[in-house]
């Protein structure tokens, strides 16, 4: 950073009266939509009388409200990505206020434009492929994504590329694609389907099913802060299902196996391969992100039991300490992992076994 990349902007929200509305909600529209800021820091000076600016934390709106002889100082995107997400860039909106105009005067800190930002969440990148990134990201989907979605994303898509190769990108004040920062809608053409027609969701969460007297929760959506719709593309399978986001050339997989290691059908008998992942590990090659969870079902019995016998050693039973049954199954796929998957291209996560949740 340098004195020549920072700048000063002033910022005028003229007030915009109701005509023939008595109410007490000062408040009349939006003067800036929520978004990040793509700087490192940003050094505000608002209105002293005059509130308007709100910040966005802990899933709530809050008021900023004016404080004399105050600066409120902003930590932009910048921040977030040198302080490896330890510090998290702040969203943040402005209304307008029908009484009165308002003006604030900010000064933001920039990186210089060909500094390298390394960081072990992102790959790393320079302030000018950040901002190239943002300008695609509007043009494509209307809206500016966060840094951890464009980095993020950047990482994925040029994985064994130098960052050179292609352009990543932001720019301050655009709006923010916040995909978690929404609100539920109705919407008349939901449901989509029915829960009993999915393969993919249990029976134990079919509320209807379960006494549920009511239907009117179906009919509502997500909606996204400031999103707008992305194209996307679902292939379902077994044991692989698909989903496509076209728009950014990312593809997230589901393969059920699980126990990890195989199952093959001798028979008309479901064997339990303790030491043999096999056809497993071909979906498992050659991507970013490998998150594997395996637990519960290794204790169920009776018609959840996924297995006719076990095969260890040469040898079948027909059931044995389930543990140690989990256990040598996940030395077989440990084992795996390391001989097949490179780390300096692949990240593996494994989450362990969840908590019982059925009811």
């Amino acid at each position: 950073m340098s004195e020549s990349t920072g700048n000063v902007r002033v910022y005028r929200y003229p007030h915009i009266p109701k005509n023939g509305e008595e109410d007490n909600d000062d408040s009349v529209g939006w003067g800036m939509e929520a978004h990040t800021d793509s700087s490192v820091i940003s050094i505000l000076n608002q209105d002293d009388q005059v509130s308007g600016l709100e910040v966005f934390k802990d899933h709530h709106w809050l008021t900023a409200k004016p404080i004399p002889n105050t600066l409120i100082v902003n930590l932009g995107d910048m921040m977030q990505a040198i302080s490896d997400d330890k510090y998290k860039s702040v969203t943040h909106r402005v209304k307008i206020n029908k009484h009165k105009e308002r003006v604030s005067v900010c000064y933001f800190v920039f990186p210089d434009d060909e500094a390298v930002i390394q960081s072990s969440n992102y790959k790393p990148f320079t302030y000018n492929d950040f901002r190239a990134q943002v300008q695609k990201d509007v043009k494509t989907v209307g809206c500016k994504c966060r840094l951890a979605s464009s980095a993020l994303l950047l990482s994925l898509r040029n994985h064994h590329s130098h960052f050179h190769h292609e352009r990543p990108m932001i720019q301050s004040n655009q709006s923010t694609c916040a995909l978690f920062v929404g609100t539920w809608v109705r919407d008349d053409s939901y449901p989509l389907y029915q829960s009993s027609s999915c393969p993919i969701i249990d029976p134990e969460f079919n509320c209807q099913m379960y006494g549920r007297p009511d239907s009117d929760y179906l009919k509502y959506r997500w909606r996204p802060l400031n999103s707008p719709g992305t194209q996307t593309q679902l292939v379902r399978g077994e044991p692989l299902s698909t989903f496509r986001f076209l728009d950014y050339g990312v593809t997230i997989s589901f393969y059920r196996a699980p126990y990890l290691v195989e199952i093959d059908v001798v028979q008309g008998k479901r064997i339990l391969k303790l030491e043999d992942v096999d056809g497993n590990g071909d979906a498992w090659r050659n991507v970013d992100v490998l998150s594997f969870n395996t637990g519960h079902w290794w204790s169920h019995e009776g018609s959840l039991q996924g297995w006719d016998y076990i095969e260890l050693g040469g040898k079948y039973y027909p059931d044995m300490d389930r543990l140690a049954a989990m256990e040598r199954g996940l030395k077989t796929w440990a084992n795996w992992v390391d001989s097949n998957i490179d780390r300096s291209r692949t990240k593996v996560y494994f989450l362990a076994i969840s908590p019982t949740h059925y009811k």
